[in-house]
C-alpha cells in the first residue's frame, strides 16, 4: 500500500465537495451535448466514447497498474452524434462534440519531464502543467462526405490513427481559442472540420448559440452547407 492525499478530515471534505461539483458538471455537459444535437438537427441516439480511459464496468479486471482516471471517464470523452444528411446535397456529415477537461498533459514536452507517466506508462497529473494555468475546451468534429461513400477522414489524420489525432488536435495551436483544422477536400468528396472552443463560452443558452453558430459559420464557408437552414453567413 502507497501513501495517498486522502489522509485527513479535510482532503475527504475536499473529496466529497470535489464529487457534488463533478456530478453538477456533468449533468451540464451532458445537456449541452444535447442541446447541440437537436440544433443541428442530428437524430439518431446520442453515443458515448470515453477516450483514453477504459471505463470500469462489470467483470472490469482491477489490477496493478489500472489508471485512476478510469474512475472518471469524462476527463476525455465523446459525444457521437450518429448521421445526417442535407436536403437537395448528395452529402452526409458524422458529428462529434468532443470533451477534454484538462489539458495539462497536452504540451510539446510532457513525456520528458520527471514523473510524467508511472511504471504502467500512464500519464501523471503531478507533471501537468498547473490547473491554473491549463484549459478545459469542447471541440466539434464533423466529417462531410458524399452519400456513396464512408467517411473515411474520421477521427483520424491521414494516415494516423485516433489517440494521435487528438494528441496532434489539443497540443498544436493549445491556447488558440476557436483554432479550425481541416482535412481533405471539399471539392474532392470530404472534408474533416476539428473547430475547439473553450468550456466558458458554454455558460449559458445565448452564449452556447454564439458558438454553435460559429461552427456552422466555418461549416458553411469551407463547404457552402447549411446545417441550420436559414442562418445568415455574415457574423454575428
Amino acid at each position: 500500500m502507497t501513501e495517498t492525499a486522502i489522509t485527513t478530515d479535510e482532503s475527504l471534505l475536499k473529496l466529497r465537495q470535489a464529487l457534488r461539483l463533478y456530478f453538477e458538471f456533468q449533468q451540464s455537459m451532458l445537456n449541452i451535448a444535447l442541446y447541440v444535437k437537436n440544433r443541428l438537427s442530428f437524430k439518431e441516439s446520442m453515443q458515448s466514447w470515453p477516450k483514453y480511459s477504459e471505463p470500469v464496468r462489470n467483470e472490469y479486471k482491477l489490477r496493478p497498474g489500472t489508471w485512476a482516471w478510469d474512475f472518471l471517464p469524462g476527463y476525455c470523452f465523446e459525444y457521437y452524434m450518429g448521421e445526417r444528411t442535407f436536403s437537395a446535397h448528395p452529402y452526409k456529415a458524422w458529428f462529434s462534440l468532443i470533451q477534454l477537461l484538462d489539458d495539462g498533459s497536452y504540451t510539446e514536452d510532457f513525456y520528458e519531464r520527471p514523473g510524467a507517466v508511472d511504471l504502467y506508462d500512464c500519464p501523471q497529473p503531478a507533471a501537468f502543467d498547473p490547473a491554473s494555468e491549463s484549459g478545459s475546451w469542447l471541440a466539434f468534429y464533423m466529417d462531410i462526405c458524399r452519400q456513396d461513400r464512408d467517411c473515411a477522414l474520421w477521427m483520424t489524420l491521414p494516415g494516423n490513427a485516433e489517440t494521435d489525432f487528438l494528441d496532434e488536435m489539443f497540443t498544436r495551436d493549445r491556447s488558440a481559442n476557436q483554432k479550425v483544422r481541416t482535412f481533405g477536400s471539399f471539392a474532392e468528396g470530404e472534408i474533416a472540420v476539428f473547430q475547439k472552443f473553450r468550456l466558458e463560452h458554454f455558460a449559458n443558452k445565448a452564449s452556447a448559440d454564439a458558438v454553435i453558430e460559429t461552427f456552422c459559420r466555418t461549416v458553411y464557408d469551407l463547404t457552402q452547407l447549411e446545417l441550420i437552414r436559414g442562418l445568415s453567413t455574415g457574423k454575428p
